[in-house]
């Protein structure tokens, strides 16, 4: 049965799955479609990331929408290649209708969650090399982006995606500037209303099992926030197992702990 066909900047698309779905945003697995709207492939070609029409912040969905863009034509402009034919990865269409915001961006495949759990499931861990390999990749991604002002916010397995042989940092939907660098002026205005917008809000942007201490409280976040995730990151490839999950173990006392109250503390 075919899927919903669809059209952004000009091109068409065919629905294939929603993929991942957020207060800010949906998340489409899209397969082009040939000029007579038939069906070139069922597997995805690209992902296509549009404002979530439901969304009771559409300001602040659109901000987060144009620095995401911005950041990334920043990085794209520094020569990292984090997608396979990277020209023109990605487009945003700034109209007057908050439903036309849309990015669009190459599917990579398998992110490295997805790798991982793979070799759990046999018992085995992700070999040395590739391990090694991973490390070096992400760690100079991101010096890269940190040297251009932008800390990304949300390092962690599923937002690394392994392309032949080599692996890319990606999701840049919750990243900013960070202001004691020199990034654009644009994405420095963004990041300055996102971050009104959060601290107003009291609203803890990332992921709760790779949060440093200062990012639950909201605190001053630089670049320290990625790099404590990046370790985390590590611990869990290199020892198969949630660092969060072991230090419940050794305190066996998530009440008295206070990182601990922080992974078991829901946040939107």
């Amino acid at each position: 049965m075919q899927g919903y066909i669809f059209r952004v900047f000009g091109e068409d698309f065919d629905r294939l799955k929603l993929f991942d779905k957020g207060g800010y945003s949906l998340i489409y697995l899209c397969g082009m479609t040939k000029p007579d709207f038939t069906f070139t492939s069922k597997k995805p070609s690209s992902i296509i990331k549009i404002l979530n029409p439901s969304s009771s912040k559409k300001q602040i969905s659109k901000d987060r929408s144009k620095l995401e863009a911005r950041i990334l034509e920043e990085i794209k402009g520094s020569g990292i290649d984090i997608f396979e034919k990277s020209t023109n990865f990605f487009n945003f269409n700034d109209s007057s209708k908050g439903t036309n915001f849309a990015i669009k961006m190459p599917y990579l495949g398998q992110n490295l969650e997805q790798v991982h759990q793979s070799y759990q499931s046999i018992r085995k861990n992700i070999p040395l090399i590739d391990q090694l390999l991973c490390f070096s990749s992400i760690s100079n991604a991101l010096s890269t982006i940190h040297q251009l002002g932008i800390i990304h916010r949300d390092v962690k397995q599923s937002n690394i995606v392994c392309l032949n042989n080599s692996y890319r940092l990606i999701d840049y939907g919750v990243s900013k500037a960070d202001l004691s660098k020199s990034p654009s002026d644009e994405i420095k205005y963004l990041s300055g209303q996102i971050d009104h917008y959060e601290s107003e809000g009291g609203i803890i942007t990332g992921t709760p099992s790779y949060m440093p201490i200062e990012q639950i409280n909201l605190d001053k976040r630089g670049i320290e926030s990625d790099i404590y995730s990046y370790c985390v990151m590590m611990y869990e490839i290199i020892t198969n197992r949630n660092y969060f999950e072991q230090v419940k173990l050794a305190t066996n006392n998530k009440s008295n702990n206070p990182i601990c109250q922080f992974h078991f503390t829901t946040i939107t």
